[in-house]
């Protein structure tokens, strides 16, 4: 973003290779034709190019919908000859916790962000002595734009603007679907999840671990990657993350005169923290949405028994309807996300 192109930083990123655009396009013709040439050039001289799909930084912790305007400028440079092909390397980033928890909270409750100043960069100092945990980069397997446009059968060349760029949307939901299936479950993510889905307030420690661990047992069951801290020992770090949590004052001790902490022990959420707990539950929801959607299919039939066949309208409409808040593997039919889904209800006894 050019709001990153001030002294000390601007040179620095220009010399790693960095370059800069304005936040939106929007009545700038003769800019976005200027920029989609420089992409273009970039393509022929055989750079990679990093892009950030979603446009920005998510402030709610899950993937936002596709940005498709840089997206499509690039593959438009690749059908006009600048390469002979295109990979996308889908690549998850994620953090065991944010160091903008404060500033995301301020955004989310209707605050402006604060812009990068000289003055900004040098109080971020303080931020490097401490601990924020661990930091994880995960790359999938690239996609190359010739072989899905060949599998797709489609002749771009002849397709209007409004198909090219569903083309275009229907490419970045793929890719935004395979940065969610490399994401890393953290303990912050499962145990906030666990907090914000407990109907009752206050909760006690015995429940909030028995809903954890259920999650726990379904995201081992999706194969989902776990953060090493929860492959080693998940108990001792689940408790450590309730004590952070604590800490914290996301959450607090219905009895404050309590001392020892047991499964009886209560808690109680802080509803001025609780859009900071729903950012870190976001960090791990999409592995759950298959089963989100199969479960609230289930309890719409209203039956004791049902079929398969009976789940699959249900769960189409819902995956439609919130086609913009989880992109969905375009790869895997209903009746199989269904099917796995309620295997993994029944290996829970659910």
């Amino acid at each position: 973003g050019k709001n990153l192109s001030f002294w000390p930083l601007g040179p620095l990123f220009r010399g790693g290779g960095a370059f800069f655009l304005r936040r939106t396009f929007k009545g700038a013709a003769l800019y976005t034709k200027i920029f989609a040439a420089y992409l273009e050039k970039l393509l022929f001289e055989g750079f990679n190019i990093k892009i950030f799909i979603e446009g920005g930084r998510s402030r709610t912790g899950k993937l936002l919908t596709p940005r498709p305007g840089g997206l499509g400028m690039i593959i438009r440079a690749y059908l006009d000859g600048a390469c002979d092909n295109l990979f996308f390397v889908p690549i998850f980033v994620g953090y065991d916790r944010v160091i903008e928890e404060d500033a995301y909270l301020k955004e989310i409750e209707g605050g402006k962000k604060n812009p990068e100043t000289l003055k900004g960069l040098i109080s971020t100092r303080k931020f490097l002595k401490k601990k924020y945990g661990k930091v994880y980069i995960r790359f999938d397997d690239p996609i190359s734009v010739k072989d899905y446009i060949s599998e797709n059968n489609l002749d771009l060349s002849k397709t209007t603007d409004r198909e090219y760029m569903r083309f275009v949307k229907q490419l970045g939901y793929k890719l935004i679907n395979r940065i969610n299936a490399n994401a890393v479950a953290t303990p912050h993510g499962i145990m906030a999840s666990a907090i914000l889905t407990i109907p009752a307030n206050p909760f006690s420690r015995k429940q909030l671990l028995e809903r954890a661990n259920t999650y726990m047992n379904m995201l081992t069951f999706c194969d989902a990657e776990l953060s090493d801290t929860l492959l080693i020992d998940p108990d001792n770090t689940l408790n450590t993350v309730i004590h952070t949590f604590m800490s914290r004052n996301f959450i607090e001790l219905a009895d404050e005169d309590e001392e020892d902490i047991t499964d009886e022990t209560h808690f109680i959420i802080k509803h001025n923290k609780r859009a900071i707990l729903d950012y870190y539950k976001n960090s791990v929801i999409a592995f759950f949405v298959p089963c989100a959607y199969t479960a609230v299919a289930i309890l719409e039939c209203d039956r004791f028994t049902f079929s398969l066949s009976d789940l699959v309208q249900r769960y189409r409409f819902l995956q439609k309807m919130f086609t913009d808040e989880f992109s969905y593997d375009e790869d895997m039919t209903c009746e199989e996300q269904i099917s796995h889904s309620i295997k993994g209800f029944m290996g829970q006894g659910i």
